[in-house]
C-alpha cells in the first residue's frame, strides 16, 4: 500500500482480508490459482504479459520455455525410468498434476500413478518399499537445512533398498511454480535423468 501500486497480482491463496483491503483502497488486483497444467500457466504468462502492457515480452518467455522443454526432451528409443516426487511427510505429486507433467516432458515415468494418485496426496514410506520406482526425487527447501519432515526422506530402511533405487534431489521451487521457472526446472529434471542413466 505504501509503494501505490498500479496493480497487485495476488494468489488466490492469500488472505481474502488482504485482497479485500486492497479492493477498498482502490488498488487494482489481479488473482491467480495454481496452475495445474503447462498449458495453465502458459495462459497465466500471456494474462500477466497483457496486464503489464507488455503482450511481445509474454511471447518471448513462452518461446524460451518450449526451447527448454525441447532440450529437455527425452531422446527417441530413451528409457522411461519411473520417477516418485517423494517430499516432506511423504507428500507426492500424482499424474494430473503440474509436476507429474513435468515429470513425463522430462522423459520418466510418474511412479505416483501406480500408487493410485492422480493429484497430491501423502504416500507411506511402506508403499514405496514394497514397489520401489527406479528413482526417488526428494524436494530440497534449503541445501543443508533440512526439516523434522524431511525425515521421511533420509529413513535407514530406503538405504537398504538402495541397490533397486536410486534418489536425488530437485529444489522445491522448481517443482511447485510455472512460468519462467520451467525453465531451470526441465534443465534439472533433465540432468536427474541422465544421471541415473548413465550411473
Amino acid at each position: 500500500i505504501a509503494l501505490r501500486p498500479d496493480l497487485v497480482l495476488s494468489s488466490r491463496h492469500n488472505a481474502l482480508a488482504t485482497r479485500e483491503a486492497l479492493r477498498k483502497l482502490n488498488i487494482r488486483i489481479e488473482t491467480f490459482g495454481v496452475p495445474g497444467s503447462v498449458a495453465e500457466s502458459r495462459k497465466q504468462v500471456i494474462k500477466v504479459a497483457d496486464l503489464l502492457g507488455y503482450p511481445e515480452r509474454g511471447e518471448a518467455l513462452l518461446k524460451r520455455i518450449d526451447a527448454a522443454f525441447d532440450a529437455a526432451a527425452p531422446r527417441p528409443g530413451m528409457r522411461r525410468p519411473s520417477a516418485l516426487v517423494f517430499q516432506s511427510n511423504g507428500f507426492t505429486a500424482g499424474t494430473d498434476t503440474l509436476v507429474g507433467e513435468l515429470l513425463t516432458r522430462a522423459g520418466f515415468e510418474n511412479a505416483a500413478g501406480r500408487f493410485g494418485f492422480r493429484k497430491w496426496g501423502n504416500l507411506r514410506l511402506e508403499q514405496v518399499l514394497a514397489d520401489p520406482p527406479d528413482l526417488v526425487i526428494g524436494g530440497q527447501r534449503t541445501a543443508g537445512a533440512p526439516t523434522w519432515a524431511d525425515r521421511i526422506g533420509r529413513h535407514p530402511a530406503l538405504a537398504r533398498i538402495e541397490h533397486r533405487m536410486k534418489r536425488d534431489v530437485v529444489p522445491e521451487g522448481l517443482l511447485f511454480c510455472g512460468g519462467s521457472v520451467f525453465i531451470p526446472a526441465m534443465a534439472r529434471l533433465a540432468a536427474v535423468r541422465d544421471r541415473y542413466l548413465t550411473e
